[in-house]
């Protein structure tokens, strides 16, 4: 799986292939939510940084709880799990989740999906429409691999996602909401 704007090729752990109903250019990635899982290595974003970006679009086959995007086991994208209901964002401190959840449990549909952290504050946002925030001042690093698609320890996955996945992003700062707004309307 390769990068289009850096050097975090990932490797094709799936055997889902792709589909050519994505939701940005012409293929997504399937996930076939048993033990698909794309490891990015440990770099993808560094797990020192206290303000960044995640959006990555979702077409999700199902209800069950699934990891989208997990970054050193720290920061997630996820649906259930840790959020509780639906999609949503979590960071990890050291002691405990922080959690924003979206409460929508759209399945058979793409959806935009989108954590940013500034730092202090973790939003996160469906489409272009903010699920709300929560306070969040550092986060742990207990530097596990970064993964699209459950997580992943560096060499087994739980909580593999079942559907598709395209067109995700990493941001180095926590986006504006007119800038959530410009990625999901582009």
């Amino acid at each position: 799986v390769t990068d289009s704007w850096g050097d975090n090729d990932g490797t094709d752990n799936t055997s889902a292939g792709y589909t050519t109903d994505a939701a940005v250019g012409s293929y997504a990635k399937s996930f076939d939510g048993v033990d698909d899982v794309v490891p990015l290595g440990n770099n993808a974003i560094d797990p020192t940084r206290t303000n960044l970006s995640v959006s990555i679009w979702a077409n999700k086959d199902d209800t069950s709880d699934a990891t989208l995007v997990d970054l050193h086991s720290r920061v997630l994208i996820q649906f259930g799990d840790n959020v509780s209901s639906g999609f949503g964002g979590a960071i990890f401190d050291g002691s405990s989740w922080n959690t924003v959840s979206s409460g929508n449990t759209t399945t058979g549909s793409w959806l935009m999906l989108t954590m940013t952290w500034d730092g202090s504050t973790m939003e996160f946002y469906v489409n272009d429409t903010s699920q709300g925030t929560v306070s969040v001042s550092s986060s742990d690093n207990p530097g596990a691999p970064d993964a699209f698609g459950a997580k992943w320890d560096g060499s087994s996955s739980v909580e593999e996602y079942g559907g598709d996945l395209d067109d995700p992003r990493f941001y180095t700062k926590g986006l504006s909401s007119t800038e959530v707004s410009n990625l999901y309307n582009k």
